[in-house]
Formats: C-alpha cells, sequence, structure tokens
C-alpha cells in the first residue's frame, strides 16, 4: 500500500503537466470556440486560415494558449519516449524532463529568430509570416496529438514500445500531410524562387534538426 501510495505521488508531476494543459484547452474552447474547433479540423479544411477577421499573430491570446500546450506536450513526448528506451520510471526523473524543456525551448525560439533573420534578408517576410503562422498551427495541432498519445503511454496497460512506435506513426503521417498542404499552397513561391526556397529549406528547416540529432548520437 505505501509503495503503491508513493508511485502515485511521484507520477504527480506529470499528471499535473497534463492537467494544466488540459485546463489549458477547456479555457481556449470556452472563450474562442469556433477557432478551437477550425484548428482541431485543420487538415480537413482551410478555415482556419482563411477567415480574415482573424487575426494571423502569435501574440492572439488563443494562439498563446495552445502553443503553451504544444511546449509542454512536445518535451513531454519526447520525454516519454527517451524514458521507454532508457527503461526507467518517467515519474522518477523530473530533472530530466526539465532539461528537455528547457532544450526545446531554447531550440524553437532560436530557429524561430533565426527564420525572421532570414526572410528579412532574402526579402520574403510578406510570405513568410504566413507560413510561419501555418507551421505553428500545424505544430499546434501535433501538440495535441502528442498529448493525447502522452496519456496512452503513461497510463494504458498496454505494452509502451509498441504504442510508442505506433505513436511515431502517426506523427510522420501528421508531418506527411503538413508538407503536401505546404507544398500545395506555395507552389507558385516555390516555382518563382526556386534557389531561396531551396536555401531557406536546407538551411534553416533541415540543418537545426541534423545538428541536433548529431548532438544527441555524440
Amino acid at each position: 500500500m505505501e509503495s503503491s501510495l508513493r508511485h502515485f505521488l511521484n507520477q504527480d508531476w506529470i499528471t499535473g503537466l497534463i492537467t494544466l494543459c488540459l485546463c489549458l484547452l477547456a479555457i481556449s474552447k470556452i472563450l474562442y470556440g469556433s477557432r478551437f474547433v477550425d484548428l482541431i479540423r485543420v487538415f480537413q479544411s482551410e478555415s482556419y486560415f482563411l477567415s480574415g477577421s482573424r487575426e494571423t499573430t502569435f501574440w492572439h491570446p488563443f494562439n498563446m494558449l495552445i502553443t503553451v500546450v504544444q511546449y509542454i506536450s512536445i518535451p513531454l513526448f519526447l520525454f516519454l519516449g527517451y524514458s521507454i528506451y532508457s527503461k526507467w520510471s518517467p515519474s522518477a526523473h523530473a530533472f530530466d524532463f526539465i532539461q528537455i524543456f528547457a532544450g526545446y525551448i531554447l531550440f524553437t525560439v532560436t530557429k524561430t529568430t533565426l527564420e525572421n533573420v532570414a526572410s528579412w534578408t532574402l526579402g520574403i517576410q510578406p510570405y513568410f509570416k504566413g507560413y510561419f503562422f501555418k507551421k505553428m498551427s500545424y505544430l499546434n495541432v501535433l501538440g495535441l496529438l502528442l498529448l493525447i498519445l502522452s496519456c496512452f503511454l503513461l497510463y494504458s496497460q498496454l505494452n509502451q514500445l509498441v504504442l510508442f512506435y505506433i505513436s511515431l506513426g502517426l506523427i510522420g503521417l501528421v508531418l506527411l500531410i503538413s508538407i503536401v498542404n505546404f507544398g500545395s499552397k506555395y507552389r507558385s513561391e516555390i516555382i518563382a524562387h526556386p534557389f531561396y526556397f531551396i536555401l531557406y529549406f536546407c538551411a534553416l528547416e533541415l540543418a537545426p534538426y541534423y545538428i541536433v540529432y548529431k548532438l544527441i548520437v555524440t
């Protein structure tokens, strides 16, 4: 009985993070119901991006609330995946989560800053604003998906490794759909400025992830 209580208390901080995310989602749904529904359906409909009355900026309260959920759920999923491969209990390694969380925040802030600087330098700021908003929206939806998958990894009685591989497959599918949507949306711009597209994609989309990968494996 005592060991079960200790395990529950140790896992309490993870449950607290998930509860915080659910509260933020509930607030978003209550205050911005139509935005929330359109965001959930973003892979089925372009209505989330086509409403001219909506402010397509990170600083809108709805976008900030959903992005906070993303900033928690994506590091949490990475942390749980790391714990599965390391074969240790995630509840007893809160400091490892803090490191992953801080690293993710630093990575995204640095990458976004470099992208803004590059867009100003290359003179593609008008295109970049819409591209950045769309990319952040897809990441936010991915964050919602990872929050659900993290709950399964934490509380399901199924094989965690199998669940993790299924999760990776779903993530790959979401990323593939988002890439196809981006390609169809910005096809004319890509054709008109192929050099800028290749330079941007290689330098600011592929290179940062490759650097992070090399840092992890070494």
